[in-house]
């Protein structure tokens, strides 16, 4: 179950609730939408700068308080890959045990469809915060997973192999194919049985 909000203890209470009235496997903390309305509350892509990193870590450890379930976070690039590994590393320290990378920065206002359309996703960067995690000594890295450029059921092998990460998420090419994975297994074991 996905939350967002900028306040420990309300996003704390919240993770609480789902965990007594949802079978759910994780939490996750939205820190992705670049959406006005995130940006007028203050909630998800919103709280990236380097400055929010202190609030987004002490909401972490207070959804691990609150409830027995692993906390994950979804987070967009930011400036610059060696910044957004810093995150990602931040996160890891807080607890997060999975990290998803929307391989975009933080759309202009108004322009978050339009991005989606002209603009790929960057998943050489992915590629390079992958690496950066297999590099360190630090068995704690949280795993991650890869998202953008994915439409059809060869981009989910070629997206995997070209970033190295751990898992995929995929958002419009799931609504355009809800099948979508259940396709990409079925071309990977056709190429294992080759």
């Amino acid at each position: 179950v996905q939350l967002c909000g900028n306040e420990p203890t309300t996003v704390a209470a919240a993770a609480a609730l789902v965990e007594a009235t949802c079978a759910c496997d994780a939490l996750d903390l939205n820190l992705g939408c670049p959406l006005p309305r995130a940006r007028e509350q203050h909630f998800g892509a919103w709280l990236l700068e380097r400055e929010e990193w202190p609030r987004v870590c002490a909401i972490i450890r207070a959804m691990l308080a609150a409830t027995s379930l692993p906390v994950c976070a979804k987070i967009r690039l930011l400036s610059t890959v060696e910044e957004t590994i810093e995150l990602v590393d931040a996160l890891s320290e807080a607890g997060c045990t999975m990290v998803a990378v929307h391989a975009r920065q933080v759309p202009p206002i108004g322009m978050h469809r339009d991005q989606r359309r002209a603009q790929l996703a960057d998943l050489d960067a992915v590629r390079q915060i992958c690496a950066a995690r297999s590099d360190s000594s630090d068995a704690a890295r949280p795993l991650i997973v890869t998202n953008g450029n994915t439409q059809v059921a060869a981009d989910v092998s070629a997206n995997l192999a070209l970033t190295g990460a751990d898992g995929l998420m995929a958002a419009e090419g799931l609504l355009r194919n809800p099948l979508l994975f259940r396709s990409a297994a079925r071309l990977l074991l056709h190429h294992i049985t080759l």
